[in-house]
């Protein structure tokens, strides 16, 4: 029930942004067939991450949710990716996760036995490509060194985002979106969307502002000097494939008091002995302090074994 009382209160939060969004609508839906030279995958290749760093040092993307689903801010610039979204933090370099921060907890990555890969929205961090993927173009118009470009997703495909988010549609709403991008790059400056019901009704849903060639914000600089510490160690092992020709280890020393993520094969399995007997379900991040018995930072380290299907 609460849940549904913060649906219905969204709607009503929303309501402000209904007229503007409707007018706008209206206007780009008169622009015909000037828009034609603009093109979804134009569009998704000019916001594409490869693309704003050849033109941009660093870019930051600030999201705001009108439904359930959080709201959350991404930064990239040519060194690493960041981020934030609530209590959780998330630091890529090179686009592959690296370190996490939870509620004042931390946690290394660490890649046993797989190949590290750019996190699935670093290549692309502006355009969703569950959005984008059956998405139309229904309207462009410039003004100045603005283009705007409307667009809608079909409600078989928003019925799909809806739920994914918690967001209590009706049967037939489905989304649509206006863009502002920079006339000359097509690169994305704003994502305004909008869910809209067959009674012609319009509820904002999400919006995304791009700003380019910003600071790393000290959330951010906190985490990296975090990550990067080398004082106060401990050392943390995944062995893959124990006492086979095919065993490796994969070490990564973190600061004492965090732990591990471990990315390994589909279908492995941890185990705290070499015998493969004693299942690994993920260490405490927090440990008895035997002489006071208060809640000390983990300091040991820590060899896990990874057995492959």
């Amino acid at each position: 029930m609460k849940g549904n009382k913060h649906k219905r209160h969204g709607r009503r939060r929303a309501g402000a942004f209904c007229l503007a969004a409707a007018l706008l609508c209206a206007t780009l839906s008169a622009c015909g067939g000037r828009h034609n030279a603009v093109t979804l995958d134009r569009m998704v290749g000019a916001g594409s991450t490869e693309n704003l760093l050849t033109l941009h040092e660093s870019f930051r993307i600030r999201e705001t949710s009108y439904t359930e689903r959080p709201s959350r801010l991404v930064y990239i610039d040519r060194e690493l990716g960041y981020t934030e979204s609530g209590t959780e933090q998330l630091l890529c370099l090179d686009g592959v996760p690296d370190y996490r921060a939870e509620g004042g907890v931390f946690y290394a990555y660490v890649y046993a036995g797989t190949e590290k890969t750019p996190a699935p929205n670093y290549a692309g961090a502006f355009y969703n490509p569950a959005f984008s993927q059956n998405e139309t173009i229904t309207g462009c118009r410039r003004a100045g060194d603005r283009l705007f470009v409307s667009t809608e997703l079909p409600a078989e495909d928003a019925a799909k985002i809806f739920a994914a988010d918690g967001y209590a549609a009706r049967e037939g709403d489905c989304l649509t979106c206006i863009y502002t991008l920079e006339a000359k790059t097509l690169c994305p400056l704003e994502a305004f969307v909008s869910a809209r019901s067959t009674d012609g009704t319009i509820v904002a849903y999400y919006k995304a502002t791009v700003a380019y060639d910003v600071p790393r914000s000290a959330n951010l600089e906190k985490l990296y000097e975090h990550a990067g510490q080398t004082a106060d160690l401990r050392t943390i092992t995944f062995v893959t494939a124990p006492d086979t020709e095919q065993e490796q280890a994969f070490r990564r020393q973190v600061p004492k008091g965090d732990s591990a993520i471990a990315i390994v094969p589909d279908g492995a399995t941890l185990w705290l002995d070499r015998a493969c007997t004693v299942e690994y379900t993920g260490e405490p991040d927090r440990v008895d302090d035997e002489e006071d018995g208060d809640a000390a930072p983990r300091q040991d380290d820590l060899t896990v074994y990874v057995q492959l299907p």
